[in-house]
């Protein structure tokens, strides 16, 4: 579970936001405000050692400052006046432990004011057993997540062994995630937007191996490698979309992956209980694409779009300018093309196969990569060669 840092040196800020009635009960909200909070804690420990020595007049000094701190929080009106008073209830207790607090260390675990166990990470709803026995304490937040859109917080109001009270706050998170399908990896998108962003990569054992979806396919032709590389999740007009950072197979022809139902998304295979349809990237921007125009229709396709901002080249180092409308968008990533296996001399299956037919060659088919990410250059559909490669999109069927 994840602690507040304590800032060293320790500084004390009186400043804390209130909270709006229109705010959500979610970290992005409350973490800060514990922060500060434990953060002041810290301070006024060091500057004034342990509470327990200090005088009386010290002591109630420490909670009118405290109270005051708190007043600022303002007023929950969402909360009906049951739920307002044992939350007042629950407020005047944590401040009852401040001003008789002994000299244990703070952190997050165990800070000043009674928050002795926070669980941030359940998987499922606290219980009355969850108690001052089991480390929790009055004021200890429980968070579960479901992994989708519904987020719900539990704060504890009584702790009494056996019999521990914890009032539930339900949020819907959908407008803090650009992810609500359940899908693998990060919901928030990292870089880009929902029409073209990355989330990050995601491990396969999270997802699907190579050889697994082949088989899945029914695809046997080619040589099986990667199988294990991570998946790099992206979001292609709103929905999430997954392809493997290495080609996970090589020497196949265009061919062979069409007669598998694997170009077009014909095929769909089910990976957690979610159906994703398998294709291939989008390599131009229109099919057939415009060969004779000098970015080979490579400008505005899905593949520069998405794979050429994760690259180290981005946004103007390209080897091959003309087919990139340089400067690119320049995402985090920044994998080399050793990275992406998509130069030829860093391994197997580095031109990698894509939908598109060639305007006055119908007989042959878009590829990316080999000689660099943005490289642009046709083939014969039925042709394969150890350069060749399936790098497959794995998008959400929504």
């Amino acid at each position: 579970m994840a602690e507040h840092p304590i800032k060293d040196p320790k500084a004390y800020n009186q400043q804390l936001r209130e909270i709006e009635t229109t705010d959500d009960v979610h970290p992005s909200v409350m973490n800060p405000l514990f922060y500060q909070l434990i953060n002041n804690d810290a301070y006024l420990k060091e500057q004034l050692g342990d509470l327990a020595n200090l005088s009386t007049e010290q002591k109630t000094n420490l909670v009118a400052s405290i109270n005051e701190l708190l007043n600022k929080i303002g007023t929950l009106d969402n909360l009906n006046t049951d739920e307002k008073s044992d939350l007042v209830a629950s407020i005047n207790e944590v401040l009852q432990k401040f001003s008789t607090h002994s000299s244990e260390d703070v952190t997050n675990d165990n800070p000043p004011h009674g928050l002795k166990k926070n669980n941030y990470s359940a998987t499922a709803e606290p219980t009355a057993t969850d108690d001052s026995s089991a480390g929790y304490n009055v004021g200890s937040i429980w968070h579960m997540d479901d992994g989708s859109t519904k987020m719900t917080s539990y704060v504890c109001l009584d702790d009494t062994n056996g019999s521990a009270i914890w009032h539930e706050y339900a949020v819907d998170q959908s407008k803090y995630l650009d992810d609500t399908s359940g899908s693998p990896g990060s919901r928030t998108i990292s870089d880009g937007d929902k029409d073209a962003g990355y989330y990050g990569a995601v491990p396969s054992s999270d997802f699907i191996s190579g050889e697994q979806l082949a088989s899945e396919v029914g695809l046997t032709a080619g040589t099986s490698q990667f199988s294990n590389t991570e998946w790099l999740k992206f979001s292609i007009a709103g929905a999430p979309a997954f392809s493997p950072q290495k080609p996970i197979r090589f020497d196949l022809s265009w061919d062979d992956l069409d007669n598998a139902g694997a170009v077009f998304g014909n095929k769909t295979v089910t990976i957690n209980g979610l159906e994703y349809a398998v294709r291939l990237w989008r390599g131009a921007e229109n099919d057939p694409c415009n060969y004779q125009d000098v970015d080979r229709d490579a400008i505005g396709s899905e593949w520069n779009k998405l794979m050429l901002p994760i690259s180290d080249k981005a946004p103007d180092n390209f080897s091959y300018s003309e087919y990139a409308s340089e400067p690119t968008e320049n995402w985090s990533p920044n994998f080399t093309d050793e990275d992406l296996i998509t130069v030829n001399e860093y391994g197997d299956g580095s031109r990698s196969w894509c939908q598109e037919t060639i305007s006055d060659d119908t007989g042959s088919r878009v590829g990316r990569g080999y000689e660099g990410v943005s490289y642009f250059q046709a083939y014969s559909s039925s042709g394969s060669n150890t350069s060749a490669g399936w790098r497959p999109v794995l998008e959400l069927v929504q």
